[in-house]
């Protein structure tokens, strides 16, 4: 499955389970490489993570090794499967056939060559075809690329992402812990812009900061009063940053979300804005055209650990964007010389 991190394997065939020796319940939710051991080439299991970066076919001879331990020369093949309407990437087949062990590497290619590179291509996109001709549960799903989509799955933190190339900035990829605190569902929130949290306890001038923050294409931070789908409000301490791809170019906003336990919060508290200095660190500079006495009015360690979690949520995002291409494509890495 494409769309889960680390992509588990949903289903094996009864062929999978002869040539490995694993039963399904050892299988099913793990990823491919436990059938990897001290032998398999390192060259191949690269150029297997590299097709999934760039979600694109790819064949490899690799060494893999049998629940017994022993080892087994393996044809890999390997294609995406997108669904036909949006064109995301759904899930991966993989389709295995065993090479004699006794031949050596160029003997195996030249077997593969014609019949069993054949036969191993046609069974791939007869379950391909099948599979991209069922029902996805498209509607309401992010509509990220599954390689970026693996790494923000792993982010423990509310937050979500937002598309400014698509009018009105909407929301392209929402957490579970946004959606833990909102009360709202992945379908409710996809597709919208987050200010369907405001209401009317929202202050006009943290707004505002928020909007100017976008505007300019710089971090701010703000401590706003939001409400979830009950109409419950809560305090909510909101850092939005851009991220830029591997080109320059902002890809995305993030909206790192921290609700605040402090029932007596300061309503008129506004917005402090923040930039990140060389060393990642951030900095905090006075919002401009804010009034005095309207910083932030808590305690310095409670800002400190608020900007530890904004740090690390936009430290991830930043690396898994600029890891990829504006065209998808994950970047070359340059040959090491010595």
């Amino acid at each position: 499955d494409a769309r889960q991190s680390d992509l588990p394997i949903v289903f094996a065939s009864e062929g999978f389970f002869r040539l490995t020796g694993y039963p399904s319940e050892e299988i099913l939710g793990r990823n491919c490489r436990f059938l990897q051991g001290k032998n398999t080439e390192h060259s191949k299991v690269m150029e297997i993570r590299n097709a999934l970066r760039e979600e694109r076919e790819t064949s490899v001879l690799i060494t893999n090794y049998r629940k017994d331990g022993s080892p087994f020369r393996n044809y890999f093949k390997m294609a995406p499967v997108r669904d036909p309407s949006s064109g995301m990437v759904m899930q991966y087949v993989g389709v295995q056939c065993e090479v004699p062990m006794e031949m050596d590497v160029d003997e195996s290619e030249d077997c593969i060559a014609e019949p069993l590179r054949a036969s191993t291509d046609a069974d791939l996109h007869v379950v391909a075809e099948a599979l991209s001709r069922g029902q996805h549960p498209c509607s309401g799903t992010s509509s990220l690329k599954s390689s970026l989509l693996r790494v923000v799955n792993r982010i423990q933190q509310s937050f979500v992402l937002s598309d400014p190339s698509l009018p009105d900035c909407p929301i392209v990829y929402v957490s579970p812990g946004f959606l833990k605190i909102t009360g709202y569902s992945q379908e409710e929130v996809l597709g919208r812009n987050c200010r369907f949290l405001q209401g009317p306890g929202t202050d006009p001038e943290s707004r505002q900061a928020l909007r100017e923050g976008v505007e300019e294409t710089r971090p701010v931070t703000v401590r706003l009063l939001n409400y979830r789908k009950d109409g419950t409000p809560f305090w909510n301490c909101i850092h939005i940053c851009p991220v830029r791809n591997a080109e320059g170019k902002v890809a995305y906003f993030v909206g790192v979300q921290l609700e605040m336990q402090d029932a007596a919060a300061d309503p008129g508290c506004r917005a402090v804005t923040q930039t990140i200095s060389e060393n990642g660190c951030l900095e905090d500079e006075p919002a401009p055209r804010m009034s005095e006495g309207t910083e932030l009015s808590m305690p310095k360690e409670n800002r400190q650990k608020e900007k530890l979690v904004h740090m690390g949520v936009v430290g991830q995002v930043r690396v898994a964007v600029r890891g990829i291409g504006s065209d998808g494509l994950c970047k070359k890495m340059r040959p090491i010389t010595h």
